[in-house]
């Protein structure tokens, strides 16, 4: 018999996106509601003027003394590295993972972070079917998401919306963009649900 791993520390199955593979794992996306339509196009010309769209209604958990720490979930290497560099000369302490796999080992192995910068177009996994399973997870329910992708259509907007996310950043991304909106989602009180 195993002594049960310490409360504090997720256990590996419970954040392993790739093992939960049947569609109920994942959140039910919500409706689009004419709001929510509204909001896609807003956000649409949002990417296309400043780079990013954010809305941020989500409860959140406690904040943590120290830095802030951002999970970067991307595949290419430069794109990623740039994001990380961004974030730590803006006093952000920083993750990276490049696909589903890794980023529940981050999650397992490590906290959870204050926000995720989440690429939609992932090798496996994609980050739709990432975000729609971190709003399921109890632990990652309420951690702030921001999508981080070339994909920046209406629909691809109203999408991930529907999904959860708290934000869109359309690639390639100006630092000073990045930080704003990485900023602005953090000190984002709010509570309840997005639209």
């Amino acid at each position: 018999m195993t002594a049960p791993e310490p409360p504090s520390r997720p256990r590996l199955e419970d954040l392993d996106f790739t093992s939960l593979l049947e569609p109920q794992a994942a959140a039910k996306p919500r409706q689009v509601t004419a709001a929510i339509s509204e909001e896609g196009l807003i956000g649409q010309k949002a990417l296309e003027t400043n780079g990013y769209h954010v809305v941020v209604a989500r409860e959140r958990g406690t904040a943590r003394a120290g830095k802030s720490v951002v999970l970067v979930v991307e595949d290419d290497d430069d794109t990623a590295q740039l994001a990380v560099r961004t974030l730590q000369r803006g006093g952000y302490a920083t993750g990276r993972a490049a696909d589903a796999r890794e980023t529940s080992n981050y999650l397992a192995k490590l906290v959870v972070p204050e926000l995720i910068l989440l690429d939609v177009q992932l090798p496996g996994m994609d980050g739709f079917e990432m975000l729609a399973r971190m709003r399921a997870h109890p632990k990652l329910k309420n951690v702030p998401i921001v999508l981080f992708t070339s994909r920046s259509s209406r629909e691809d907007v109203v999408r991930g919306l529907t999904l959860g996310a708290d934000g869109y950043i359309a690639k390639p991304v100006a630092p000073k963009v990045l930080l704003e909106v990485v900023g602005k989602v953090l000190m984002a009180g709010g509570s309840g649900e997005p639209l």
